[in-house]
């Protein structure tokens, strides 16, 4: 990473070649400026994870010699990413140890949330995953979403950005490669959309494309102290889940893991979007509940009572298999209510061995103020620094 040049006109892009080390041949790999890179990288996720360190704490745990480790420590207090707090640090006897920390600021990410049909909701965060409510953008389309919105709402937000750009993260519904392909997001109308593809020409920095009830899942764990083992369910016009095992999203062999919305739950029920009979989102997303509430207003606790019950059956064996510890249900407050998180809770627990498995945490999500925009920060950090 090269030391910003503050003398020449401010560039929003931060170089990414520093991270293509996948592509380095045997050689370049452990090449002194490769070790180098990866002790920067190393540095700074410690920070990330202890928020301060000395030194010689980081020179003690990375097993790094003290000249290795103040050359990386100097580099980056250069690049304006790390600084040295007034706060100190006593390492037994001797003169104290000036302790470390990663400047919130030095960096900022670009995310935007497509998890609604015809609308964006994009913001730019700091190193920490603070969202600034001031650069909030919400954009209004029609039709079949393209790049070309999307490339415009990233045009506005780069024009707020008052640190250098560290990556962009996207989140939609739907089974999307590790590419930023979309393969399937009905509730869109996109099938094998290389929307990646399409905004790459445009921006010179790391992207990210990623689920959005996996984003959402990562925001959570994030607020949460970084639940290792966490389940979130995602429900509005459809059903999503993300999933997290110690502490990496599961995206599966074909990335659908936790498109649960097609999954045929009565073979015998209403015609789904997708074109089967029956699917779990044709019983438990926000529309078909408030559909059978207004077909009969009278029999409201029962439609909710019965759509939690029926997912939390559903869930029950992921969970069990999984060893999952927690689930977080997101949803639209008119239909996913106390009622609804109460059923959930009964099904699951009552099913999982509880000789073997403590009971299962069932609640909502910590906070709903731009969950994903927050997990989105957390993606892009994470793949920058790993």
């Amino acid at each position: 990473m090269q030391a910003l040049d503050t003398s020449s006109k401010f560039n929003p892009y931060l170089s990414t070649s520093q991270y293509d080390a996948s592509r380095s041949t045997f050689a370049e790999a452990f090449s002194p400026e490769h070790i180098r890179k990866r002790n920067r990288i190393a540095v700074l996720q410690l920070l990330f994870t202890h928020n301060t360190l000395s030194r010689a704490n980081i020179s003690k745990i990375l097993g790094l010699s003290k000249s290795s480790t103040s050359d990386v420590v100097n580099s980056l207090i250069e690049d304006n990413l790390i600084e040295e707090c007034s706060e100190k640090i006593i390492n037994g006897r001797g003169k104290p140890a000036i302790s470390l920390r990663i400047i919130p600021n030095a960096r900022q990410i670009i995310t935007i949330n497509v998890s609604r049909a015809e609308e964006l909701i994009g913001g730019i965060s700091n190193l920490y995953s603070d969202i600034d409510e001031n650069t909030l953008e919400i954009v209004h389309y029609k039709g079949e979403l393209r790049a070309e919105v999307i490339i415009d709402l990233i045009k506005k937000l780069e024009a707020k950005l008052t640190a250098p750009l560290l990556g962009i993260g996207i989140s939609c519904p739907g089974a999307i490669s590790d590419t930023g392909k979309i393969i399937q997001a009905t509730n869109l109308g996109l099938e094998n959309y290389n929307l990646a593809q399409e905004i790459m020409p445009h921006i010179s920095c790391p992207l990210r494309i990623i689920n959005n009830a996996n984003t959402a899942a990562l925001g959570e764990s994030y607020l949460s102290n970084n639940y290792e083992n966490l389940l979130y369910i995602f429900i509005n016009r459809g059903v999503g889940a993300g999933m997290i095992i110690n502490n990496q999203i599961v995206n599966g062999s074909h990335f659908t893991a936790g498109e649960i919305a097609h999954v045929i739950v009565d073979e015998n029920g209403s015609m789904c979007s997708c074109g089967k009979r029956g699917c779990l989102e044709t019983i438990v997303s926000s529309p078909a509940i408030l559909r059978r509430i207004k077909a009969d207003p009278t029999q409201r606790e029962r439609i909710v009572t019965n759509s939690g019950s029926l997912l939390g059956k559903v869930l029950a064996l992921p969970v069990a298999v999984s060893g999952i510890d927690t689930v977080v249900i997101d949803g639209n407050p008119e239909t996913i209510d106390d009622t609804f998180i109460a059923a959930v809770d009964f099904e699951i627990n009552s099913r999982v061995d509880a000789i073997f498995t403590p009971r299962i945490t069932i609640r909502r999500p910590h906070t709903k103020q731009r969950i994903s925009l927050i997990g989105l920060s957390v993606a892009v950090i994470r793949d920058v620094l790993e």
